[in-house]
C-alpha cells in the first residue's frame, strides 16, 4: 500500500478563528493541535485522510500555512527550519509516495520540481485548482502528474492549456453532521456564506444577485468578505482589481465570515442557503 500526504493551505481567517477559540494554545502537542483544528472541519480538513485510511492507505496532513502547527512540529522534532524548507523536511521524514497540494499556485512549477528532487520517495504529485488562472499559473500546473478541479469549465480550460486534469465533484463529509446541533431552530430565513470579490471572472454576477435580493426582499443574512484579499487575486490572475463597488445595502448586511463547524451550523439553522458560482465557470 502507498503513503499519502495532503499539503493543506487554509484561509487565514479560518486559522485566526481556530486560534481565537482554541484556548489551550502552547499546552497542546502537535498531534493534539492537529486533532483540534481538524475537528472544526475547515476546508477539506482531514476528510481525505480519514476516508483513505479505510482502504489501508497511510495518510497524513500538513497544514503548510499554519505557523502555529508548523513551528510546533519543528519544536517537537528538533528542526530549526521554517517555510518551504520545513515542509521539505517533513516530507523527507514521511517518505510519501503520493502528495496532494491544495495550493497549486504556490507549489507548482519550479518549487514542485525542487520538492521532487529533495524528496525522492514521491512518485506522484497531484494539484488542485478551482479558480481563475493566469497563464503563468497554468504553466506551473504542468509540473504535477495531474490536477484536480471541481468544475467542468475549469477542466476544459486547463486541458486546453495542456494540463492533465480530472474532475472531482463537490462532496460532503457526512461525519460533520455529528459535530453540529441538529435541532429545528431557525435563526435565518435566507443566508449566504462566502466571498464577494469583484474583477474579471470572479463574483460580479454573485454581487448583482445578492444586491437584487436585498433590494427586493429587504433582508439577507451574509457571513462573508468583500474585496479585501487583493494580493492573492493578483497572484492567481494578474488581473487589475477594480475599486470596491458594493451597494450600501450589501455592506450593511455583511457579518464576520464563518468557517468550518460554525459555517455548517449557520446553514443548518437557516430556511434557505443561497449560493452562486464564480463567473469563470461560464456556461458550466
Amino acid at each position: 500500500m502507498y503513503k499519502f500526504v495532503k499539503v493543506t493551505s487554509l484561509y487565514q481567517k479560518a486559522l485566526t478563528s481556530w486560534s481565537n477559540t482554541e484556548k489551550r494554545g502552547a499546552k497542546l502537542s502537535y498531534s493534539e493541535a492537529m486533532d483540534s483544528i481538524n475537528y472544526q472541519a475547515y476546508g477539506w480538513s482531514d476528510f481525505y485522510e480519514s476516508e483513505l485510511g479505510k482502504f489501508g492507505v497511510e495518510s497524513t496532513q500538513i497544514i503548510a500555512n499554519s505557523d502555529f502547527h508548523q513551528q510546533l512540529w519543528a519544536q517537537e522534532n528538533q528542526v530549526d527550519k521554517s517555510g518551504l524548507d520545513l515542509l521539505i523536511e517533513q516530507l523527507k521524514r514521511l517518505k510519501p509516495d503520493v502528495v496532494l497540494f491544495e495550493d497549486s499556485h504556490t507549489y507548482g512549477g519550479k518549487i514542485l520540481e525542487q520538492i521532487k528532487i529533495d524528496v525522492p520517495s514521491i512518485k506522484c504529485t497531484v494539484g488542485f485548482n478551482c479558480a481563475p488562472c493566469s497563464p503563468s499559473a497554468l504553466e506551473g500546473f504542468k509540473a504535477f502528474n495531474f490536477v484536480l478541479t471541481c468544475t467542468l469549465g475549469f477542466k476544459v480550460e486547463m486541458e486546453k492549456a495542456g494540463v492533465n486534469t480530472y474532475l472531482i465533484n463537490h462532496a460532503f463529509h457526512q461525519p460533520v453532521l455529528d459535530r453540529i446541533q441538529l435541532s429545528n431552530t431557525v435563526e435565518h430565513d435566507t443566508v449566504f456564506v462566502g466571498g464577494i470579490f469583484l474583477g474579471t471572472d470572479f463574483h460580479n454576477r454573485r454581487r448583482k444577485l445578492i444586491e437584487n435580493l436585498i433590494n427586493k426582499a429587504g433582508s439577507l443574512t451574509i457571513y462573508g468578505y468583500l474585496n479585501e484579499s487583493i494580493s492573492w487575486k493578483r497572484k492567481i490572475t494578474n488581473s487589475i482589481i477594480p475599486g470596491h463597488n458594493y451597494s450600501r445595502g450589501l455592506k450593511r448586511q455583511i457579518r464576520t465570515p464563518k468557517f468550518g463547524l460554525e459555517m455548517y451550523q449557520v446553514m443548518r439553522d437557516s430556511k434557505i442557503v443561497l449560493n452562486n458560482h464564480i463567473d469563470a465557470v461560464k456556461e458550466y
